[in-house]
């Protein structure tokens, strides 16, 4: 069975991501390990230290128990590594060849704390897998009813299709395709609108429900947090590799400005290796 891992740090927005895992995991036949990263311990005495991690596995062990009637004993397990929050999460879901990586995320304040959205911006630059980060602000999200789909020139943007079709089918959600026009070359204006029609008809052939609409603009992730709000939807899926603008030199990439600035989940994926996009998102 695929695995959907948990980054879990017994905080308010963990939480909230612990109940959207959940219910991930409860609409697919995926298993569900909650992880909770020791990265702060090596200068304590071997004592404290052990007894900080019997404590910490009791409460995840507590965590299972507490819930084997939403998943089974083999769908819903723990763990506990070491090592750099975000380095540690990527590496065991790498080797674990897991399906998708969810923690939740929160501005940073005084001090980096351990699932700021900064380090949840660095486990989206090592996982291969999919990352969803869930911000405490969404604490309010039952279900991902309204999902916003950017389709932009680059030749990945369609690559999310498959995951939200699949998150679309269990939740029954209702898909936005924003088509994002940042030229108003015809070449430009083409190839947006030929990628929005491949992933409409896929989305057609997965019995997906959506719409889709267009947008002229400079600033991708300014047009994709705002047209966001402006639907009331409660996810953003997107891919690591977007358009370039000389903006991305002072603001960061547009994924990054996405995850910093977001208040609703975020779903971020990398480029696929192989190309089989043409065939598969034409309907071919």
């Amino acid at each position: 069975m695929d695995k959907i891992i948990l980054g879990y740090d017994f905080t308010e927005n963990t939480d909230c991501a612990l109940n959207v895992a959940f219910s991930l995991a409860e609409k697919s036949d995926c298993v569900l390990e909650l992880v909770w990263v020791d990265n702060s311990l090596d200068d304590l005495i071997q004592i404290a230290k052990q007894t900080i991690r019997q404590r910490i596995e009791e409460i995840l062990r507590t965590i299972v128990s507490q819930n084997r009637h939403r998943l089974s004993a083999e769908r819903l397990t723990y763990s506990i590594v070491e090592g750099k929050v975000y380095e540690a999460l990527a590496e065991k879901a790498n080797f674990e060849e897991a399906a998708l990586v969810i923690i939740g995320t929160h501005n940073v304040g005084g001090f980096e704390t351990r699932w700021s959205k900064t380090n949840a911006s660095k486990l989206v630059e090592m996982a291969k897998c999919p990352v969803l980060t869930v911000p405490l602000d969404s604490d309010d999200v039952i279900g991902f009813k309204h999902i916003v789909f950017p389709v932009d020139f680059t030749f990945s943007t369609r690559e999310k299709a498959p995951i939200i079709a699949w998150l679309a089918q269990g939740f029954g959600s209702y898909i936005y395709i924003l088509g994002l026009l940042t030229s108003t070359e015809d070449s430009h204006v083409e190839k947006v609108e030929e990628y929005v029609g491949q992933v409409a008809r896929f989305f057609v052939n997965n019995q997906v429900e959506y719409e889709k609409e267009y947008r002229k603009t400079k600033n991708l992730a300014k047009e994709i947090l705002s047209f966001a709000e402006e639907k009331n939807a409660d996810m953003i899926a997107v891919m690591t590799k977007q358009e370039t603008a000389v903006a991305n030199i002072l603001l960061g990439s547009y994924t990054h400005q996405i995850l910093m600035n977001s208040k609703i989940p975020v779903l971020t994926m990398k480029p696929l290796e192989i190309n089989t996009l043409d065939q598969e998102y034409s309907g071919t």
